[in-house]
């Protein structure tokens, strides 16, 4: 159950989270909170969707856009909106990042949210599913801290048919252009395949198919 102890009415007071180690969650995350509560229902639902967007897919660069029309449509100032959006994303982040489970997650919801039962509804029960896609964004993030990290790849098939080595040779080559992430920044590195090379990389890939993951 949850470690806070919210207020009996109104805002609540106190607030303790396993999400924070047991400890108040900053002024930010109370302010973006309260502000997701006193929206009308169908406002809180389309800036749930927002932040659930935004985990899904953190790249995607529609959801800018999207913030401020909702703004706009439910006369509400950006700034508060944006304090709305990263209050959630803060707390799904730091749950998944201790691996908490739905149960303890909804007792932080209900510590913040004293009486309303409006974001256990909204956030509580997106949480299960998005854990995994937080924690694989964790992991990248982890893993760019110390070195590079391949992000995407692009590629195309060309066929070589003669050169100065050899005629006729009209065999296909693939060109790889992996893009490399790291805590500098991203980086794209090209190279080219041969039959033999995908013959390798199928390889490799196979054996971790075969032990499921």
């Amino acid at each position: 159950m949850s470690p806070s102890n919210p207020a009996s009415t109104g805002e609540p007071e106190n607030v303790q989270l396993h999400a924070c180690d047991g400890g108040p969650p900053p002024e930010f995350v109370m302010q973006g909170w309260q502000v997701l509560l006193q929206l009308s229902p169908r406002v809180q639902q389309e800036m749930t969707e927002l932040v659930v967007r935004s985990v899904v897919d953190p790249d995607n660069e529609e959801l800018g856009p999207a913030l401020e029309a909702l703004c706009r449509a439910s006369e509400m100032t950006a700034s508060a909106g944006m304090r709305g959006v990263r209050a959630c994303q803060f707390l799904l982040r730091e749950a998944a990042a201790r691996d908490l489970d739905p149960e303890r997650f909804a007792a932080d919801l209900e510590a913040l949210s004293g009486e309303s039962t409006q974001g256990l509804r909204l956030l509580g029960t997106r949480y299960e599913a998005l854990r995994p896609h937080l924690r694989d964004e964790l992991l990248h993030q982890s893993l760019t801290d110390h070195g590079a990290v391949l992000a995407d790849l692009d590629w195309r098939v060309d066929t070589v048919g003669s050169t100065n080595r050899a005629l006729e040779l009209n065999r296909p080559v693939v060109h790889l252009t992996l893009g490399l992430q790291s805590a500098d920044g991203t980086e794209r590195v090209s190279m080219q395949l041969t039959p033999r090379s995908i013959r390798l990389l199928q390889a490799f890939t196979r054996r971790f198919d075969e032990r499921g993951g």
